[in-house]
């Protein structure tokens, strides 16, 4: 694995974090992630189609759906700080996708 793959996949879900609605654009699945979290964290925003729009919501759904998750509050809320810029998004599902398989 590429030391920049997390990188790329956390810059991704902190954009969607920000903007979930994004989700309804884009044709992601969650396997072509390597880190689990960022998995989880797509998974539950996939779920709610991008209308949970509270960083609070979108954990609720991941505990809802993962009992024993590792995905806290807190790595939600620092993922979602980083800022990332919204129109890189399909550079980074390219490069993520890219990287799958």
């Amino acid at each position: 694995m590429d030391n920049l793959e997390p990188n790329f996949e956390m810059s991704f879900i902190s954009i969607l974090l920000n903007k979930p609605n994004l989700i309804q654009e884009l044709d992601v699945q969650e396997d072509w992630f390597e880190m689990e979290s960022m998995r989880i964290i797509l998974k539950a925003i996939k779920q709610s189609n991008g209308t949970d729009v509270f960083i609070t919501e979108i954990h609720q759904r991941i505990k809802e759906e993962n009992i024993f998750t590792t995905v806290s509050l807190n790595e939600l809320e620092m993922l979602a700080d980083t800022n990332t810029n919204p129109e890189l998004i399909w550079a980074l599902l390219e490069q993520i996708h890219r990287s799958y398989g």
